[in-house]
């Protein structure tokens, strides 16, 4: 559509599990080194070099703009966050700013439960969330043709509005990252 030539922008993201897309894209060679994945009922608002999410649920920014490509489709060190309702996003260097009013997400004692699917309909969010939660710090996917690794990257936080009230059971405003995220060769 031309509204924002600078990133990869994909839709209906965390409700349709269209994270694995975007890495493939996001790494691809002739490719933006750029993504955003806005969530149904969700918007970001763009004035000015900043981008303020809006909506129900939020953003996810990938940005391979150093990552380390090992071939069109694969690669290490994705830089992987997620914008919650009223965080802003600075388009130059890709950082989120936890909204006004947000508090840390509680980290309690249980383990990272697994999804069968990273990329089934809600799947990737629900894992940001349990990893933001969790004291684990990484999870590893083993996907036929391709391994996934998402661990959180150094200065990760996580923040929300309040415990319930999110989409899907999430923290209402939740918002996670940096994590670091490889797409690597093998199943």
């Amino acid at each position: 559509m031309g509204f924002y030539e600078e990133a990869l922008l994909d839709q209906h993201f965390l409700a349709r599990g269209r994270i694995g897309r975007l890495l493939v894209e996001v790494l691809a060679i002739d490719s933006v080194p750029v993504g955003f994945g806005i969530d149904e009922n969700t918007a970001l608002v763009v004035d000015e070099g900043r981008g303020r999410v809006m909506g129900a649920s939020g953003m996810v920014v990938v940005d391979g703009r150093q990552a380390r490509r090992s071939s069109s489709t694969r690669g290490t060190g994705l830089r992987v966050s997620l914008a919650g309702t009223g965080d802003a996003v600075d388009l130059r260097t890709l950082e989120v700013s936890a909204g006004a009013g947000k508090v840390p997400v509680p980290v309690t004692g249980s383990a990272v439960p697994l999804p069968e699917d990273p990329f089934a309909r809600f799947a990737f969010l629900h894992l940001l969330r349990d990893l933001a939660a969790s004291p684990e710090a990484e999870a590893t996917f083993r996907l036929g043709t391709a391994t996934l690794v998402i661990r959180e990257a150094p200065g990760f936080a996580a923040s929300m509005r309040a415990a319930e009230g999110g989409v899907q059971g999430v923290p209402l405003g939740f918002s996670a990252g940096p994590f670091l995220v490889d797409v690597l060769p093998g199943g």
